[in-house]
């Protein structure tokens, strides 16, 4: 075999055994564009989505890069809150600070003040324990520090909760009805505590069949508790907590599992005003703080002389 035709065929015979072609190498792949990309997600999206739409604009010189049914209405749902936020930033500023006043009337004689006390509601969300470590008296104990230092342990006329700020309805008409009791669906108030939302913290009992052990974070008289749930065996079970249409009454039922340790559910209240009331009244009886008159909401400020 001549000399040339030997090479030849010891690399056509190299080439077949590890697979290197000797034909010109195919291009390099492009990457997808931006647009086939996107698409690419709607399509997939799609699958499992009831509706998509997309709209994306490059900033830079307000050019349409990508739209799907973008002109399509839609509920936005949890998305308004970036509208919500960037409208309060704009209006207010980022240093704003909400006020809730405090404020009472009347003499203060041997410890007690022969008046009234009153909270003036000014729709603050951040009356919670979100930011003092858990603890959702906080707020209010801060409150109470101050009447204890005008030497107030006692207050024998009513607690005002001036309110007014927020038009009605409190829950959108658009809600699901079969979801007021979730947190999510939480009334709005001038005077908010904890969200409006309650924490409910279900224990089992340490006999199977026994009836849990329902308590409320911070514990509070306030609610009426319908307790129907059992106590199972094991760590399984099956554990409902709501609240009744048009009441503050609690309704557990279901199962918990012996072993499972203790549920906590944050249900909506249905009276912000009252459920604010008793957790002020609460927190100041702590500090040896009593008010012995009712609860009186208000729009606009009480007549009369308020410190």
């Amino acid at each position: 075999m001549p000399k040339l035709h030997r090479i030849l065929w010891s690399l056509l015979l190299l080439a077949g055994l590890t697979g290197v072609s000797l034909a010109e190498p195919a291009p390099p792949r492009t990457a997808p564009t931006l647009e086939a990309s996107l698409a690419r997600e709607v399509e997939s999206a799609r699958r499992t989505a009831r509706a998509v739409g997309v709209h994306v604009v490059d900033l830079a010189d307000d050019r349409v890069v990508y739209g799907y049914q973008e002109d399509q209405p839609r509920i936005l749902a949890s998305n308004t809150k970036l509208m919500t936020t960037a409208a309060a930033l704009v209006d207010l500023g980022p240093g704003f600070r909400y006020q809730t006043r405090v404020a009472l009337r009347g003499e203060v004689r041997g410890g007690t003040l022969e008046g009234d006390l009153a909270v003036f509601g000014a729709g603050d969300p951040n009356i919670s324990g979100r930011f003092h470590d858990g603890d959702p008296y906080a707020i209010f104990r801060g409150w109470a520090d101050e009447l204890v230092a005008r030497g107030i342990s006692r207050v024998t006329g009513d607690l005002y909760l001036v309110n007014g700020i927020f038009e009605a309805p409190r829950v959108h008409p658009d809600w699901p009805r079969d979801q007021l009791s979730t947190w999510y669906e939480a009334p709005v108030d001038a005077l908010s505590f904890s969200d409006n939302c309650v924490l409910v913290r279900v224990r089992p009992s340490r006999r199977s069949g026994a009836p849990p052990i329902v308590e409320t974070v911070p514990p509070l008289d306030y609610f009426q508790v319908r307790n129907q749930a059992k106590t199972g065996e094991g760590r399984r079970g099956t554990l409902y907590v709501r609240r009744e249409d048009d009441s503050d009454t609690l309704v557990v039922s279901g199962t918990i599992g012996r072993s499972s340790g203790h549920l906590d559910v944050w249900v909506a209240v249905h009276d912000p005003e009252a459920y604010f009331a008793a957790s002020l009244r609460a927190a100041l009886a702590e500090r040896g703080i009593s008010i012995a008159g009712g609860d009186r909401p208000v729009h606009g400020t009480p007549p009369g002389a308020w410190e």
